[in-house]
């Protein structure tokens, strides 16, 4: 018999992984600045305002949203939603430094890596005169035409050696 499954608390994004109230203060703030842009925009308007109390359940501390000037509350949801990425930045970088002190392995391989890129970026580059460079066309015809034209105007017995060496 199937089950219900829980709403995820977090999905992954382009951004990363974010709470479902980040992804809906991203939402709205894109949906405030084009509206600002565009303030004849009736149907924009129209989801900007449904959009809200579903998004006041996961984001209590939402600003007030007054009809008819929803693009005036664009700057406090822009800052609440910097605020709020960075406490999730803070808490999933809380949460790896946890996980990281209870595992050893986790530890090493930590430092291992970190070690193998200081010595990568300590090493110096290549000098550009040692750098593999492109092969132009021009140098193959200069180097391959001195060879025929020795093949052309040699005599025959030459022409045949030089043929068997080419």
């Amino acid at each position: 018999m199937p089950q219900p499954r829980s709403v995820p608390l977090a999905r992954i994004t382009p951004h990363g992984k974010e709470s479902r109230g980040v992804q809906g203060l991203r939402r709205l703030s894109h949906g405030l600045e084009t509206l600002q842009a565009e303030p004849r925009n009736e149907p924009l308007r129209r989801r900007v305002k449904a959009s809200l109390h579903g998004l006041r359940a996961l984001v209590p501390e939402l600003p007030c949203v007054v009809e008819g000037n929803e693009w005036s509350a664009r700057e406090p949801v822009q800052n609440l939603l910097a605020q709020r990425i960075a406490e999730e930045k803070a808490a999933t970088l809380k949460l790896w430094r946890r996980r990281l002190a209870v595992a050893e392995h986790k530890q090493v391989a930590w430092v291992k890596q970190r070690a193998d890129q200081a010595l990568e970026a300590s090493l110096k580059p290549p000098a550009l005169s040692a750098s593999l460079s492109a092969i132009h066309p021009s140098s193959i015809l200069e180097h391959h035409g001195d060879q025929w034209a020795k093949l052309w105007t040699s005599s025959r017995a030459a022409a045949v050696w030089l043929w068997m060496t080419f």
